[in-house]
């Protein structure tokens, strides 16, 4: 129990008292009371704004953070399109190998590409399946070119032989002759004229080969081969050089040029140029020596 002052008169009466013993006043703690309410309604209200101010700050950087992402979520869009966009480095579709063969101690040397487009053939030959290409160099068979598939029967045979059309960019199609292998596989056929065929190779970016499939008709494969490297690809146990597609030159073969001389002395050269005039005329047609007049 405590003393406090009369809300009215202002004399000190208890805090339980319900009248005033000067005044008379009933309740003359209510004002005290009232404060006491007035007080913690405040404390209420300081806390609830508090709160809530609180909160707002909170939403406040929920609402930066998420800016943020929104910012970097569109930076990344960016970045990816801008990956998506740009050229990606071309990867060759070559495959260049060699092996060495233990029958002769050579080397095979080998260059192989895979068809851009795929075939679904026929049972019993059903599955996607690409064709493929090779360029071969062996030390005992020479020097190939070999069209494949997978799981196929090619119609070409031994006693019968077959044509293969290839066409190189936009050159008109040309018959190449095809033979079967020593083994009778069917699945792949030899391309003749490896010479003409490379030569062209060189030059063409792609090639398309059309051939006969048993119970399946004509199929064409098409070949990305711009980028075949010939220092890659080695033939006569040499490196291809782009001159095979050139037409070969004459060149002439150094000989020993045998001629006698106005004193009787025979002379030996290895150049027909470097022979006199006067003699020469019976080198080139291929005649004896002069003969020399006896005085």
């Amino acid at each position: 129990m405590a003393l406090i002052k009369c809300r009215e008169c202002g004399h000190e009466v208890s805090s339980r008292a319900r009248n005033c013993i000067k005044c008379g006043i009933k309740r003359p703690s209510k004002t005290s009371h009232n404060i006491r309410g007035l007080i913690y309604g405040s404390l209420f209200l300081f806390f609830l704004y508090a709160g809530f101010t609180g909160g707002n700050k909170t939403n406040g950087y929920d609402s930066v953070y998420k800016n943020y992402q929104e910012k970097n979520s569109k930076q990344n869009n960016h970045y990816a399109r801008a990956s998506l966009n740009s050229p990606k480095p071309y990867e060759s579709k070559w495959y260049y190998s060699n092996s060495k063969d233990e029958l002769s101690s050579g080397t095979i040397y080998s260059a192989s590409i895979s068809s851009n487009n795929k075939v679904n053939l026929k049972f019993p030959y059903q599955g996607e399946q690409r064709a493929s290409l090779q360029l071969r160099n062996h030390p005992r068979f020479g020097r190939d070119v070999i069209f494949r598939l997978n799981k196929a029967q090619i119609l070409c045979h031994s006693y019968s032989a077959c044509n293969i059309l290839v066409r190189f960019d936009g050159e008109n199609a040309v018959n190449y002759r095809g033979g079967e292998p020593s083994d009778h596989s069917t699945n792949y056929v030899f391309i003749n004229n490896y010479q003409k065929f490379i030569s062209k190779l060189l030059r063409a970016e792609k090639v398309k080969i059309a051939v006969d499939l048993y119970q399946n008709g004509t199929q064409t494969f098409e070949f990305d081969t711009k980028d075949f490297d010939v220092e890659q690809y080695k033939s006569s146990n040499r490196k291809i050089s782009k001159k095979v597609i050139e037409p070969a030159k004459s060149k002439q073969v150094a000989k020993i040029v045998k001629y006698r001389d106005s004193d009787g002395n025979i002379r030996l050269v290895n150049d027909i140029s470097k022979v006199p005039e006067r003699y020469r005329k019976s080198i080139e047609t291929g005649l004896n020596l002069p003969k020399l007049n006896k005085s």
